[in-house]
């Protein structure tokens, strides 16, 4: 996806996680990115 995250991720839902058999594990992570940013036309600025 070309997301870079600045820092560490934050996960929810694992600390309390009921784990059974079979049954799918589900969690949230957090990240920080940078946004991408396209630069309109600005050489006419002056």
């Amino acid at each position: 996806t070309g997301v870079k995250p600045l820092d560490d991720p934050e996960f929810d839902g694992l600390d309390d996680a009921e784990l059974e058999n079979g049954e799918p594990l589900v969690f949230k992570i957090k990240i920080t990115a940078s946004p991408h940013v396209k630069l309109g036309d600005y050489t006419a600025i002056k």
